[in-house]
């Protein structure tokens, strides 16, 4: 009866920690995805990507970037995701 008990509340344990939604991406881990995500997406070398600004939202980060002269907008989900570039 004992260890239907402990393995009962194991399970639990283990269902409630899997609901918990996945870890949040920190503003530097952003910039480096999306510095990456736009070099690729124009053809261009890191070095030539450069940040512009970097704005928190509910459903992740926006990134501004400059390649090429040009303004360009990279959006990540929470997890790290690229959701939209241009």
């Amino acid at each position: 009866m004992l260890n239907r008990a402990i393995a009962s509340m194991a399970v639990i344990g283990l269902v409630c920690l899997s609901a918990l939604p996945a870890a949040a991406i920190t503003k530097s881990s952003a910039q480096q995805i999306c510095v990456k995500a736009g070099a690729a997406f124009h053809s261009e070398l890191l070095g030539n990507v450069q940040v512009r600004s970097v704005k928190a939202m509910k459903s992740g980060y926006q990134v501004r970037l400059q390649v090429k002269g040009v303004e360009s907008n990279c959006m990540l989900t929470k997890s790290g995701k690229v959701r939209y570039i241009n």
